[in-house]
Order: structure tokens, then sequence, then C-alpha cells
């Protein structure tokens, strides 16, 4: 990973500790949402929401998804509020990253006792 995204994904984790250090546990994923986006935009971080992504089979069109946060146009951000981690999530960040040919996300999990994170590298695109 480059020194830029080390510093970039410090950036984001930094931001969802403020929102937990806040918020705590106990609401709805799309709250925790609203309020990234306002840690992000008053951080100054550039990101998109809700960033659709066209999923191909072979060289067909199958569908569409949306990444959570879509951050500095290079990490892909999910958020979750399970009670404990599930490798499902994992693995739907990872399908995301080859998606949009992304090196790195971040999965986030704003937990009963704590948040919880986890970087996520595209394992199709080598790590400088």
């Amino acid at each position: 990973m480059s020194e830029i995204n080390d510093a970039d994904t410090y950036a984001v984790i930094s931001c969802a500790l403020a929102v937990y250090q806040s918020m705590g546990y106990g609401f709805l994923e799309i709250l925790y949402k609203n309020a990234m986006k306002i840690e992000l935009s008053e951080r100054n971080i550039p990101f998109t929401a809700e960033k659709k992504v066209k999923i191909y089979y072979k060289k067909y069109n199958i569908g569409t998804h949306y990444i959570d946060l879509f951050i500095y146009d290079h990490i892909v951000v999910e958020l979750k509020t399970t009670a404990t981690p599930i490798d499902c999530h994992i693995r739907q960040v990872k399908n995301y990253l080859k998606s949009t040919n992304t090196e790195i996300g971040l999965l986030f999990n704003f937990a009963p006792q704590k948040l919880l994170w986890k970087r996520i590298y595209n394992p199709d695109i080598q790590k400088s």
C-alpha cells in the first residue's frame, strides 16, 4: 500500500471513530452513513455516497450495486451494524474492490462494545 493510501485510510478510520464516539451503538446503518458523510465533509475529505457500480458477466451488464462510501476515489467503505463481524461482509468488500479495480477497502462495524474495522485488499492488484 502506498504512503498516500495509508494516510488516507487513517483519515477515514479517524472519521469513523469520531462518529462512534459521538453516537455509540444501536442505530441503523443509514444513520451512521449520514453521520460519516457529515464528518467527511467537515474534514474536507472527498467522497461519493452510494456509488453506483455496474456488474458484468462476460461482456454483459447484469446489474448494479451501490457502495456505501467511495472516498478519495480509491477507498471503498462498507458500513455495518451487526453484533459480530460476518465473513460475507468481507467477501462483499472484496467483490466491490474487484468490480471497481480499487486497491483497498475498509469495512466498519458499529458494534455494541466498540467500533470494529478491517482493511481489505484487492487480491488482483499488487501492493506497492
